[in-house]
């Protein structure tokens, strides 16, 4: 008898349990039937199991939720369910803070790139008062090892130079710009090179660039028949060590503290 007392004690016990509470099989409770069991729970599972509630009949599920058999199971899954979503809105911040980084970043290099381009015209327009670039011809050749093997092939631009100061130029530095035969740009490349030019002198000079078949800058290059070039100075360099540049260009348009370069060079 006290084993049979003590079965429907238990019985009892487990029926009056609100956290074993059967949830019906359509998964749904009606929001005054959620609010009556969650005043049965402990405060800190009651709005929990509120929001499984008003969850329940849409349809936010996570990957393999089931419908939950009692209020114990809908508690974890909701508590689950928001853990995933807290994750998700947590890397989706991230890579919204990262999209609003990157997209700083650019406009930044290209806010830097479009003042770096002024400064390389205001140069431009200085230098090629006193230094000439001519283009001659062009053309791309292989080039190969001491093998006799193809090594790679190379783009060689022929220019004649011609120098208009009064210093031996030892190097020149800027851009190119490629365009095809109607004016189009296809591409722009830096260019650091030392040919000698004697004041007043004029000399043939081959720049040269390695073929990147994976450019598709260079790839239009081959498909062209015609290309032209403009070619950007933002540096010349003298035998004694001073450069004209955009920094001496900056000194030359202040004339209240610089002489005049015709009559005393930088």
């Amino acid at each position: 008898m006290a084993l049979v007392a003590a079965g429907i004690i238990a019985l009892l016990t487990g029926c009056s349990d609100p956290y074993e509470k059967e949830i019906p099989a359509s998964g749904f409770i009606a929001a005054g039937e959620a609010e009556k069991i969650a005043k049965k729970l402990n405060e800190s599972d009651r709005d929990i199991f509120k929001r499984w509630a008003a969850r329940a009949p849409t349809s936010e599920r996570f990957p393999g939720e089931a419908i939950p058999h009692n209020v114990r199971i809908a508690l974890m899954n909701q508590t689950r369910f928001e853990a995933i979503q807290a994750e998700k809105a947590a890397k989706d911040a991230e890579r919204l803070e990262e999209e609003r980084k990157a997209a700083e970043k650019m406009k930044k290099e290209q806010e830097e790139d479009e003042l770096a381009y002024l400064a390389i015209k205001e140069a431009d327009a200085v230098i090629k008062e006193y230094f000439v670039a001519r283009p001659d011809s062009y053309n791309i050749v292989p080039i190969f090892n001491s093998y006799g093997a193809l090594s790679h092939r190379e783009w060689q631009f022929n220019v004649k130079l011609t120098n208009r100061t009064p210093k031996e130029i030892i190097g020149m530095s800027g851009l190119v710009l490629v365009k095809d035969a109607f004016g189009e740009e296809i591409g722009l490349y830096n260019f650091r090179v030392e040919p000698r030019v004697s004041p007043g002198k004029t000399i043939s000079y081959t720049l040269s660039m390695r073929h990147n078949p994976k450019d598709p800058a260079h790839m239009a290059m081959l498909k062209t028949e015609t290309l032209f070039f403009e070619w950007l100075f933002d540096s010349l360099a003298f035998n004694d060590g001073t450069k004209l540049d955009y920094q001496s260009v900056s000194r030359l348009n202040n004339p209240q503290d610089t002489p005049d370069m015709k009559t005393s060079w930088p």
